[in-house]
């Protein structure tokens, strides 16, 4: 994942409002599952059972809540990893955020190339911001009326349309479908 920043396990920690563990191997290699977010975050007695673990009150822990929600959602939808590990790093993304400062635009972008770029170079599974490439695809491949109706507005509002254009769009199920689907693809297909 390309982020502008890799937090240590402290940093990672502290942004999280809780004391420094090194003892959790898996920040070793820079990853949290989404189990210990949840048990610590996502469970309204998180503060109360976890208490000996967290360097902030229960009024400041609610704060931390949105922000671990926030970490758990990039790393699961957005930025999934292997193993369903989520990657450290994110809380130092969702902090910038939070202040206004970054974007993760380019992020998903730079994520959803190199995963293509596996894909280009035989891989047979993307892993990247699956989601997200869907979304893009769906409203991609399928071949609208005519350009001059969309170059003028014809179309309105493609959120409440997308149902009714999607009518015209049958995507392949399978994985072999997706293959063939896009080798025959040409660039008049896709717009």
């Amino acid at each position: 994942m390309i982020v502008p920043h890799k937090p240590t396990s402290s940093s990672f920690f502290k942004k999280m409002g809780m004391r420094n563990n090194p003892s959790l191997l898996c920040l070793k290699e820079g990853c949290i599952s989404l189990e210990f977010l949840y048990s610590r975050f996502g469970d309204e007695e998180g503060h109360e059972n976890f208490h000996r673990e967290f360097a902030c009150s229960p009024v400041k822990w609610e704060r931390y809540r949105l922000n671990a929600f926030v970490v758990a959602l990039f790393g699961s939808l957005v930025f999934p990893r292997e193993g369903d590990k989520i990657h450290t790093s994110l809380s130092y993304v969702v902090c910038m955020m939070a202040r206004g400062e970054k974007t993760i635009v380019p992020m998903i972008l730079a994520e959803i190339l190199k995963a293509l770029t596996r894909c280009t170079k035989g891989k047979r599974y993307f892993e990247r911001c699956n989601f997200l490439l869907q979304l893009w695809a769906i409203e991609h491949f399928y071949v609208r009326d005519n350009l001059v109706d969309i170059l003028r507005g014809g179309v309105g509002n493609n959120i409440t349309n997308h149902p009714t254009r999607m009518t015209y769009f049958s995507s392949p199920v399978r994985t072999e479908d997706w293959f063939v689907y896009l080798r025959e693809c040409s660039a008049i297909k896709i717009q």
